[in-house]
């Protein structure tokens, strides 16, 4: 029985001394990981390596800048012409663009019941528009607000919503097109409230669309 007792003992000492052993193993694995090392190719240990944080990509430094797609035009043309094919390659771009999309009718007005107003869209010398304005009974002009449309936003599988910009802020339009139901009407959030021009893009919003939003720093809508 002494005897049992002994080996029982023992056994648990080389069990306590192997668990001990691996949790050491384990920790410089983890170790390995954090500070470079590694296993090469034939599996020994350690090679050391480059960290993730070491690694000097050109493309990131503070001189660099945004080149755009139509970089990558040159040496990938096929490529490229086959992404703007695609709901993601069309999901931000300049308004005027619209005047080049076939079945978008412009010029067009909708009337906002709600507000008793008149939104107009409208191409003048290249560019887009809109604006609201108001009729009396006796048909006078009265209210009338336009500003030009900055950028289209939606790939137009659903609808395109446009964007105004005044300075380095950014406004959605009241109105946008409907590609399922082929028409113009209240753009997004304006069938509760109007909003007139004065309702802030934010930078959720356009992360969703554009490939590298820029936003500015404590700020709610710069761009």
């Amino acid at each position: 029985m002494p005897c049992e007792r002994q080996q029982f003992a023992s056994g648990g000492l080389k069990m306590r001394e192997l668990s001990a052993l691996f949790s050491v193993l384990l920790i410089l694995l983890l170790a390995g990981e954090e500070f470079g090392f590694g296993f090469n190719q034939q599996g020994h240990m350690p090679i050391q390596t480059l960290r993730r944080s070491e690694i000097n990509y050109e493309n990131t430094v503070p001189a660099v800048a945004y080149t755009g797609s139509q970089a990558c035009q040159t040496c990938h043309p096929a490529i490229y012409q086959e992404y703007f094919q695609t709901p993601m390659g069309r999901s931000m771009y300049r308004a005027e663009q619209s005047l080049e999309t076939d079945g978008i009718p412009i010029p067009s007005t909708v009337f906002d019941p709600k507000a008793s107003q008149y939104i107009q869209v409208f191409n003048k010398d290249s560019s887009l528009y809109m604006k609201i304005y108001e009729v009396d009974a006796n048909e006078k002009l009265g209210f009338t607000h336009t500003e030009k449309l900055a950028y289209a936003i939606g790939s137009g599988l659903n609808a395109v919503g446009y964007i105004i910009r005044r300075g380095n802020y950014l406004f959605q339009a009241p109105l946008a097109f409907y590609t399922r139901h082929h028409k113009w009407d209240l753009a997004p959030g304006y069938q509760q409230i109007d909003f007139g021009f004065s309702r802030p893009v934010t930078t959720t919003c356009i992360i969703c669309h554009s490939g590298l939003p820029r936003p500015v720093r404590n700020s709610t809508t710069g761009i």
